[in-house]
Protein backbone atom coordinates (compact mmCIF):
# COMPACT_ATOMS: atom_id res chain seq x y z
CA UNK A 1 0.00 0.00 0.00
CA UNK A 2 1.48 3.35 -0.85
CA UNK A 3 2.18 5.88 1.43
CA UNK A 4 -0.29 8.30 2.67
CA UNK A 5 0.49 12.18 2.79
CA UNK A 6 -2.93 14.13 3.99
CA UNK A 7 -5.72 12.66 5.94
CA UNK A 8 -8.80 14.46 6.96
CA UNK A 9 -10.28 13.40 10.22
CA UNK A 10 -14.64 13.96 10.68
CA UNK A 11 -16.27 14.30 13.77
CA UNK A 12 -19.62 12.63 12.43
CA UNK A 13 -22.59 14.00 13.76
CA UNK A 14 -24.26 11.99 16.21
CA UNK A 15 -27.99 10.91 16.71
CA UNK A 16 -27.57 10.37 20.48
CA UNK A 17 -30.85 11.44 22.38
CA UNK A 18 -31.35 11.37 26.37
CA UNK A 19 -34.14 12.49 28.26
CA UNK A 20 -33.60 15.94 30.17
CA UNK A 21 -34.82 16.84 33.48
CA UNK A 22 -38.72 17.08 32.64
CA UNK A 23 -38.43 13.77 30.83
CA UNK A 24 -38.19 15.33 26.98
CA UNK A 25 -35.69 13.47 24.41
CA UNK A 26 -33.27 15.71 23.74
CA UNK A 27 -30.02 15.95 21.75
CA UNK A 28 -26.81 15.68 24.18
CA UNK A 29 -24.32 18.65 24.56
CA UNK A 30 -21.94 19.87 22.13
CA UNK A 31 -18.61 18.92 22.67
CA UNK A 32 -15.90 17.85 20.86
CA UNK A 33 -14.07 14.44 20.32
CA UNK A 34 -10.88 14.04 22.63
CA UNK A 35 -10.06 10.65 21.21
CA UNK A 36 -9.88 12.03 17.54
CA UNK A 37 -8.21 14.69 19.09
CA UNK A 38 -5.37 12.06 20.29
CA UNK A 39 -5.39 10.74 16.97
CA UNK A 40 -4.81 14.12 15.06
CA UNK A 41 -1.49 14.67 17.14
CA UNK A 42 -0.32 10.99 16.74
CA UNK A 43 -0.48 11.17 13.13
CA UNK A 44 0.93 15.18 12.78
CA UNK A 45 3.59 13.56 15.40
CA UNK A 46 4.19 11.42 12.49
CA UNK A 47 4.72 13.22 10.11
CA UNK A 48 0.93 13.63 7.99
CA UNK A 49 -0.83 16.78 7.21
CA UNK A 50 -4.26 16.35 9.11
CA UNK A 51 -7.21 18.03 8.43
CA UNK A 52 -10.45 18.11 10.71
CA UNK A 53 -13.67 18.45 10.22
CA UNK A 54 -16.31 18.58 13.25
CA UNK A 55 -19.81 17.70 11.88
CA UNK A 56 -21.21 17.06 15.30
CA UNK A 57 -20.67 20.52 17.64
CA UNK A 58 -21.44 22.54 14.01
CA UNK A 59 -24.10 20.24 13.39
CA UNK A 60 -23.20 19.99 10.00
CA UNK A 61 -25.83 18.03 7.48
CA UNK A 62 -23.94 14.60 5.41
CA UNK A 63 -23.78 16.40 1.99
CA UNK A 64 -22.11 19.02 3.27
CA UNK A 65 -19.78 17.15 5.14
CA UNK A 66 -18.94 15.04 1.72
CA UNK A 67 -18.48 18.28 0.06
CA UNK A 68 -15.35 19.97 2.27
CA UNK A 69 -13.71 16.53 1.93
CA UNK A 70 -14.24 16.22 -2.11
CA UNK A 71 -12.56 19.66 -2.19
CA UNK A 72 -9.90 19.08 -0.28
CA UNK A 73 -9.56 15.44 -1.56
CA UNK A 74 -7.33 14.09 1.31
CA UNK A 75 -5.77 10.46 0.40
CA UNK A 76 -7.03 9.31 3.63
CA UNK A 77 -10.47 9.87 5.56
CA UNK A 78 -10.31 8.74 8.90
CA UNK A 79 -14.01 9.17 11.23
CA UNK A 80 -14.65 7.53 14.45
CA UNK A 81 -17.56 5.13 15.23
CA UNK A 82 -19.69 5.51 18.89
CA UNK A 83 -22.94 3.71 17.73
CA UNK A 84 -24.94 6.86 18.42
CA UNK A 85 -23.68 7.98 15.14
CA UNK A 86 -23.00 4.58 13.29
CA UNK A 87 -25.41 5.33 10.64
CA UNK A 88 -24.40 8.92 9.69
CA UNK A 89 -20.67 7.39 9.79
CA UNK A 90 -21.79 4.62 7.35
CA UNK A 91 -24.19 7.36 5.07
CA UNK A 92 -21.16 9.54 5.24
CA UNK A 93 -18.37 6.98 4.10
CA UNK A 94 -21.13 5.57 0.97
CA UNK A 95 -21.06 9.27 -0.31
CA UNK A 96 -17.32 10.03 0.21
CA UNK A 97 -16.64 7.45 -2.46
CA UNK A 98 -19.29 7.62 -4.21
CA UNK A 99 -17.56 11.00 -5.02
CA UNK A 100 -13.97 10.37 -5.23
CA UNK A 101 -11.83 7.01 -3.95
CA UNK A 102 -9.64 7.56 -0.74
CA UNK A 103 -8.86 5.27 1.72
CA UNK A 104 -11.77 5.24 4.60
CA UNK A 105 -10.28 4.63 7.92
CA UNK A 106 -12.99 3.90 10.80
CA UNK A 107 -11.94 3.97 14.34
CA UNK A 108 -13.26 4.55 17.92
CA UNK A 109 -15.03 2.60 20.45
CA UNK A 110 -17.84 1.46 18.42
CA UNK A 111 -15.21 0.15 15.27
CA UNK A 112 -14.17 -2.05 18.05
CA UNK A 113 -16.98 -3.53 19.05
CA UNK A 114 -18.57 -3.78 15.51
CA UNK A 115 -15.31 -4.08 13.81
CA UNK A 116 -16.15 -7.44 11.67
CA UNK A 117 -19.95 -5.96 10.49
CA UNK A 118 -18.77 -2.32 9.87
CA UNK A 119 -15.84 -3.71 7.80
CA UNK A 120 -18.55 -5.48 5.37
CA UNK A 121 -19.92 -1.93 4.26
CA UNK A 122 -18.39 -1.58 0.94
CA UNK A 123 -17.19 2.12 1.48
CA UNK A 124 -14.75 1.01 4.19
CA UNK A 125 -11.03 0.06 3.57
CA UNK A 126 -9.58 -0.31 7.69
CA UNK A 127 -11.27 -0.39 10.69
CA UNK A 128 -8.32 0.28 13.73
CA UNK A 129 -10.06 -1.74 16.87
CA UNK A 130 -8.72 -0.07 20.05
CA UNK A 131 -6.09 2.23 20.39
CA UNK A 132 -5.33 4.51 17.33
CA UNK A 133 -2.45 6.80 18.35
CA UNK A 134 -0.19 4.32 16.94
CA UNK A 135 -2.05 2.15 14.65
CA UNK A 136 -3.45 4.89 12.22
CA UNK A 137 0.20 6.35 11.86
CA UNK A 138 1.26 2.84 10.68
CA UNK A 139 -1.75 2.85 8.00
CA UNK A 140 -0.99 6.02 6.71
CA UNK A 141 2.60 5.05 5.93
CA UNK A 142 1.85 2.57 3.34
CA UNK A 143 3.01 -0.48 5.60
CA UNK A 144 1.64 -3.92 4.27
CA UNK A 145 -2.03 -3.94 6.32
CA UNK A 146 -1.35 -7.73 6.95
CA UNK A 147 1.67 -6.52 8.45
CA UNK A 148 -0.30 -3.92 10.99
CA UNK A 149 -1.83 -5.19 14.31
CA UNK A 150 -4.76 -3.97 15.62
CA UNK A 151 -6.64 -3.24 12.43
CA UNK A 152 -9.81 -5.26 9.99
CA UNK A 153 -9.32 -4.68 6.43
CA UNK A 154 -10.50 -6.46 3.16
CA UNK A 155 -8.68 -8.49 1.15
CA UNK A 156 -9.89 -9.22 -2.06
CA UNK A 157 -13.32 -8.28 -1.07
CA UNK A 158 -12.76 -11.26 2.23
CA UNK A 159 -12.49 -9.27 5.81
CA UNK A 160 -9.33 -10.30 7.80
CA UNK A 161 -9.08 -9.70 11.17
CA UNK A 162 -5.50 -8.93 12.73
CA UNK A 163 -4.16 -9.66 15.93
CA UNK A 164 -4.98 -6.99 18.36
CA UNK A 165 -2.02 -4.17 18.96
CA UNK A 166 -0.26 -4.22 22.06
CA UNK A 167 -1.92 -2.04 25.01
CA UNK A 168 -0.10 0.99 24.96
CA UNK A 169 1.65 0.70 28.71
CA UNK A 170 2.77 4.23 28.94
CA UNK A 171 0.34 6.88 28.55
CA UNK A 172 2.80 9.35 29.26
CA UNK A 173 4.07 8.62 25.85
CA UNK A 174 1.35 10.38 24.16
CA UNK A 175 1.31 13.36 22.36
CA UNK A 176 -1.23 15.69 24.31
CA UNK A 177 -4.79 16.06 21.92
CA UNK A 178 -4.63 18.60 19.07
CA UNK A 179 -5.99 21.65 20.74
CA UNK A 180 -6.34 23.11 17.19
CA UNK A 181 -9.29 20.63 16.77
CA UNK A 182 -11.43 22.54 19.59
CA UNK A 183 -14.07 25.10 18.37
CA UNK A 184 -13.03 28.77 19.06
CA UNK A 185 -16.45 28.49 20.61
CA UNK A 186 -15.50 26.19 23.61
CA UNK A 187 -12.39 28.02 23.94
CA UNK A 188 -14.25 31.53 24.92
CA UNK A 189 -16.27 28.90 27.34
CA UNK A 190 -12.82 27.79 28.88
CA UNK A 191 -14.43 24.05 29.32
CA UNK A 192 -12.07 21.02 27.99
CA UNK A 193 -12.31 17.82 28.74
CA UNK A 194 -9.58 15.32 29.90
CA UNK A 195 -9.12 11.36 29.95
CA UNK A 196 -6.10 10.23 32.67
CA UNK A 197 -6.60 6.45 32.59
CA UNK A 198 -7.30 3.90 30.26
CA UNK A 199 -9.14 0.56 31.04
CA UNK A 200 -11.58 -0.41 34.11
CA UNK A 201 -11.41 -3.99 36.28
CA UNK A 202 -14.87 -3.52 37.45
CA UNK A 203 -17.26 -7.02 36.30
CA UNK A 204 -20.69 -4.71 35.64
CA UNK A 205 -22.21 -6.41 33.49
CA UNK A 206 -23.70 -3.50 31.19
CA UNK A 207 -20.12 -1.87 30.22
CA UNK A 208 -17.87 -1.90 27.01
CA UNK A 209 -14.99 -0.02 28.52
CA UNK A 210 -12.74 -3.48 29.02
CA UNK A 211 -13.65 -4.85 25.36
CA UNK A 212 -12.59 -1.33 24.23
CA UNK A 213 -9.38 -1.31 26.67
CA UNK A 214 -8.85 -3.86 28.50
CA UNK A 215 -9.45 -4.80 32.50
CA UNK A 216 -6.03 -3.34 33.54
CA UNK A 217 -5.69 0.06 34.27
CA UNK A 218 -3.37 2.29 32.82
CA UNK A 219 -2.72 5.85 34.48
CA UNK A 220 -1.12 8.86 32.99
CA UNK A 221 1.23 10.69 35.99
CA UNK A 222 0.17 13.50 37.78
CA UNK A 223 3.12 15.12 36.26
CA UNK A 224 1.94 14.53 32.63
CA UNK A 225 -1.64 15.68 33.82
CA UNK A 226 -0.24 19.03 34.98
CA UNK A 227 1.29 19.61 32.10
CA UNK A 228 -1.24 18.97 29.79
CA UNK A 229 -3.27 21.38 32.01
CA UNK A 230 -0.26 24.13 31.47
CA UNK A 231 -1.11 23.54 27.68
CA UNK A 232 -4.51 24.61 27.34
CA UNK A 233 -3.26 27.45 29.66
CA UNK A 234 -1.04 28.90 26.92
CA UNK A 235 -3.29 28.37 24.38
CA UNK A 236 -6.77 30.17 25.96
CA UNK A 237 -8.35 31.30 29.15
CA UNK A 238 -9.07 27.86 30.87
CA UNK A 239 -11.45 27.60 33.70
CA UNK A 240 -12.85 23.86 34.21
CA UNK A 241 -12.09 20.70 33.58
CA UNK A 242 -14.36 17.67 32.85
CA UNK A 243 -12.41 14.32 33.49
CA UNK A 244 -14.01 11.59 31.76
CA UNK A 245 -12.23 8.88 33.37
CA UNK A 246 -14.99 5.83 34.14
CA UNK A 247 -13.59 6.24 37.85
CA UNK A 248 -11.16 9.32 38.31
CA UNK A 249 -10.95 8.02 42.28
CA UNK A 250 -10.14 4.65 41.38
CA UNK A 251 -6.36 4.78 42.92
CA UNK A 252 -6.04 6.69 45.89
CA UNK A 253 -2.24 6.83 45.95
CA UNK A 254 -2.47 8.42 42.56
CA UNK A 255 -5.59 10.61 43.24
CA UNK A 256 -3.62 12.35 46.67
CA UNK A 257 -0.29 12.58 44.33
CA UNK A 258 -2.53 14.81 41.91
CA UNK A 259 -4.24 16.51 44.50
CA UNK A 260 -1.33 17.42 46.08
CA UNK A 261 0.49 18.74 42.60
CA UNK A 262 -2.73 20.33 41.26
CA UNK A 263 -2.78 22.46 44.68
CA UNK A 264 1.04 22.93 44.78
CA UNK A 265 0.48 24.49 41.62
CA UNK A 266 -1.49 27.09 42.30
CA UNK A 267 -4.48 26.29 39.41
CA UNK A 268 -7.28 24.90 41.60
CA UNK A 269 -7.69 28.62 42.67
CA UNK A 270 -8.74 29.68 39.17
CA UNK A 271 -9.49 26.30 37.43
CA UNK A 272 -12.18 24.07 38.98
CA UNK A 273 -12.97 20.66 37.88
CA UNK A 274 -15.53 17.60 37.87
CA UNK A 275 -15.24 14.24 37.48
CA UNK A 276 -16.97 10.82 37.28
CA UNK A 277 -16.11 8.37 40.38
CA UNK A 278 -17.79 4.99 41.97
CA UNK A 279 -19.45 4.99 45.53
CA UNK A 280 -16.93 2.51 47.28
CA UNK A 281 -13.78 4.59 45.70
CA UNK A 282 -14.05 7.84 48.03
CA UNK A 283 -14.19 8.59 51.85
CA UNK A 284 -14.61 11.62 53.78
CA UNK A 285 -10.96 12.79 53.80
CA UNK A 286 -11.01 11.80 50.11
CA UNK A 287 -13.92 14.29 49.44
CA UNK A 288 -12.63 17.30 51.55
CA UNK A 289 -9.26 16.86 49.94
CA UNK A 290 -10.81 17.27 46.46
CA UNK A 291 -13.26 20.09 47.57
CA UNK A 292 -10.15 21.78 48.63
CA UNK A 293 -7.97 21.33 45.31
CA UNK A 294 -11.22 22.61 43.26
CA UNK A 295 -13.45 19.98 42.59
CA UNK A 296 -16.97 21.21 42.36
CA UNK A 297 -19.12 18.28 40.71
CA UNK A 298 -18.79 14.55 41.42
CA UNK A 299 -21.17 12.10 38.81
CA UNK A 300 -21.78 8.53 40.69
CA UNK A 301 -23.10 5.67 38.47
CA UNK A 302 -25.59 3.58 41.40
CA UNK A 303 -28.13 2.44 38.42
CA UNK A 304 -30.26 0.47 40.81
CA UNK A 305 -31.88 0.80 44.32
CA UNK A 306 -33.39 -2.89 43.85
CA UNK A 307 -30.00 -5.30 45.52
CA UNK A 308 -31.07 -8.09 43.58
CA UNK A 309 -30.38 -6.30 40.58
CA UNK A 310 -27.42 -4.99 41.77
CA UNK A 311 -26.03 -8.07 42.06
CA UNK A 312 -27.20 -9.47 39.14
CA UNK A 313 -25.35 -6.71 37.22
CA UNK A 314 -22.30 -7.42 39.33
CA UNK A 315 -22.40 -3.21 40.61
CA UNK A 316 -20.64 -4.31 43.89
CA UNK A 317 -22.95 -1.55 46.17
CA UNK A 318 -25.83 -1.07 47.98
CA UNK A 319 -28.30 1.12 48.17
CA UNK A 320 -27.44 2.12 51.50
CA UNK A 321 -23.91 2.46 51.01
CA UNK A 322 -24.56 5.00 47.84
CA UNK A 323 -27.22 7.21 49.66
CA UNK A 324 -24.60 7.47 52.15
CA UNK A 325 -21.90 8.66 49.74
CA UNK A 326 -24.40 11.12 47.96
CA UNK A 327 -25.42 12.84 51.56
CA UNK A 328 -21.74 12.81 52.37
CA UNK A 329 -20.45 14.23 49.02
CA UNK A 330 -23.55 17.41 49.11
CA UNK A 331 -22.60 18.01 52.88
CA UNK A 332 -18.85 18.57 52.05
CA UNK A 333 -20.17 20.70 49.13
CA UNK A 334 -19.46 19.29 46.04
CA UNK A 335 -22.66 19.06 43.63
CA UNK A 336 -23.44 15.58 42.82
CA UNK A 337 -25.31 13.85 40.06
CA UNK A 338 -26.79 10.37 40.22
CA UNK A 339 -27.16 8.05 37.16
CA UNK A 340 -29.28 5.27 37.10
CA UNK A 341 -30.67 2.70 34.46
CA UNK A 342 -34.01 1.35 34.08
CA UNK A 343 -35.45 -1.78 31.44
CA UNK A 344 -33.06 -4.69 32.37
CA UNK A 345 -34.19 -7.35 30.94
CA UNK A 346 -35.20 -9.35 34.07
CA UNK A 347 -36.43 -5.85 35.47
CA UNK A 348 -40.56 -5.70 37.30
CA UNK A 349 -42.22 -2.58 36.99
CA UNK A 350 -41.65 -3.03 40.73
CA UNK A 351 -38.10 -3.12 40.39
CA UNK A 352 -37.99 -0.36 38.41
CA UNK A 353 -40.46 1.65 40.83
CA UNK A 354 -38.43 1.02 43.26
CA UNK A 355 -35.21 2.72 41.44
CA UNK A 356 -37.46 5.80 40.73
CA UNK A 357 -38.39 6.21 44.41
CA UNK A 358 -34.90 5.66 45.57
CA UNK A 359 -33.48 8.10 42.89
CA UNK A 360 -36.29 10.90 43.76
CA UNK A 361 -35.85 10.86 47.33
CA UNK A 362 -31.87 11.28 46.76
CA UNK A 363 -29.91 14.59 48.10
CA UNK A 364 -28.37 14.82 45.14
CA UNK A 365 -28.39 17.52 42.93
CA UNK A 366 -29.47 16.55 39.75
CA UNK A 367 -30.64 12.89 38.41
CA UNK A 368 -30.09 10.68 35.14
CA UNK A 369 -32.67 8.28 34.24
CA UNK A 370 -31.40 6.27 31.26
CA UNK A 371 -32.74 3.36 29.51
CA UNK A 372 -30.40 0.13 29.24
CA UNK A 373 -28.54 -0.84 25.80
CA UNK A 374 -27.10 -4.44 25.53
CA UNK A 375 -23.66 -3.15 23.61
CA UNK A 376 -22.04 -5.91 21.47
CA UNK A 377 -19.19 -7.48 23.71
CA UNK A 378 -21.39 -6.92 27.01
CA UNK A 379 -21.86 -9.90 29.25
CA UNK A 380 -25.26 -7.82 29.06
CA UNK A 381 -25.20 -8.35 25.48
CA UNK A 382 -24.94 -12.39 25.68
CA UNK A 383 -27.73 -12.45 28.08
CA UNK A 384 -30.23 -10.91 26.00
CA UNK A 385 -29.41 -12.41 23.47
CA UNK A 386 -29.85 -15.93 25.24
CA UNK A 387 -33.09 -14.74 26.30
CA UNK A 388 -34.89 -12.64 23.10
CA UNK A 389 -32.87 -12.95 20.16
CA UNK A 390 -35.06 -10.62 18.36
CA UNK A 391 -34.17 -7.62 20.82
CA UNK A 392 -30.22 -6.88 20.05
CA UNK A 393 -27.40 -7.16 17.75
CA UNK A 394 -25.99 -6.49 15.16
CA UNK A 395 -28.30 -8.88 12.57
CA UNK A 396 -26.00 -10.44 9.95
CA UNK A 397 -28.59 -9.94 7.61
CA UNK A 398 -28.10 -6.12 7.57
CA UNK A 399 -27.49 -4.92 4.08
CA UNK A 400 -25.56 -1.95 4.62
CA UNK A 401 -25.73 -0.30 1.06
CA UNK A 402 -28.59 1.88 1.13
CA UNK A 403 -29.72 4.79 4.09
CA UNK A 404 -33.00 2.64 5.12
CA UNK A 405 -30.47 -0.23 5.93
CA UNK A 406 -28.18 2.36 7.52
CA UNK A 407 -31.33 3.85 9.64
CA UNK A 408 -31.65 -0.20 10.81
CA UNK A 409 -28.27 -0.16 12.17
CA UNK A 410 -29.22 3.37 14.25
CA UNK A 411 -32.16 1.54 15.83
CA UNK A 412 -30.07 -1.29 17.03
CA UNK A 413 -27.47 0.62 18.73
CA UNK A 414 -29.02 4.39 19.13
CA UNK A 415 -28.92 5.84 22.88
CA UNK A 416 -33.00 5.11 22.34
CA UNK A 417 -33.08 1.88 20.76
CA UNK A 418 -36.44 0.81 18.88
CA UNK A 419 -37.07 -2.19 20.40
CA UNK A 420 -35.90 -1.90 24.54
CA UNK A 421 -34.02 -4.93 26.44
CA UNK A 422 -36.87 -6.02 28.31
CA UNK A 423 -39.91 -7.89 27.21
CA UNK A 424 -42.07 -6.27 29.21
CA UNK A 425 -42.30 -2.98 28.69
CA UNK A 426 -41.43 -0.80 24.93
CA UNK A 427 -38.73 1.93 25.01
CA UNK A 428 -41.56 4.28 24.86
CA UNK A 429 -43.14 3.03 28.21
CA UNK A 430 -39.61 3.12 29.87
CA UNK A 431 -39.25 6.56 28.66
CA UNK A 432 -42.21 6.96 30.34
CA UNK A 433 -41.17 5.37 33.84
CA UNK A 434 -37.74 8.02 33.16
CA UNK A 435 -40.20 11.29 32.82
CA UNK A 436 -42.62 10.13 36.00
CA UNK A 437 -39.13 9.71 37.83
CA UNK A 438 -37.57 13.19 36.59
CA UNK A 439 -40.61 15.09 37.48
CA UNK A 440 -40.85 13.73 40.98
CA UNK A 441 -37.16 14.41 41.52
CA UNK A 442 -37.92 18.14 40.48
CA UNK A 443 -40.93 18.00 42.52
CA UNK A 444 -39.26 17.04 45.72
CA UNK A 445 -36.39 19.61 45.29
CA UNK A 446 -39.43 22.41 44.97
CA UNK A 447 -38.06 23.06 40.93
CA UNK A 448 -41.10 22.37 39.63
CA UNK A 449 -44.94 22.38 41.34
Amino acid sequence: MKQTKDVVLINAPSQFYSVDSMGNEMQTDKTYSVGLAYVSSSVKRAGFDAGFIDGNFYRIPVDDIVEQVAEQRPEAVGMNVTLPNLSVVLETARKIKDSYDPLIIIGGPGATLLHDKIISHDSIDVVVRNEGEITVPKVLSGAELEYIPGITYKKNSVAVVNSRSEPITDLDSLAFPDTSIIPDELKETGIVSMFTTRGCSNQCTYCSTPQIWDRKIKFRSPESMIEEIDNYRRDFELKEIHFLDDTFTVSRKRLNAFLDAYVASGMHKDVKWRCLSRINTVDEETLIRMKDAGCYHISYGIESANEDVLKRIRKNITPEKAKDVCEMTSSIGIKTKAFFMIGFPWETEKEIKETLDYAAALDVDRVGINIVKAYPGTVLYEEVNRMFPYTSGFSSGIDYKGPEKIQQCLNKYAAIPERSCNPYFSTQELLGFAEQGFQRFMENRGEIQ
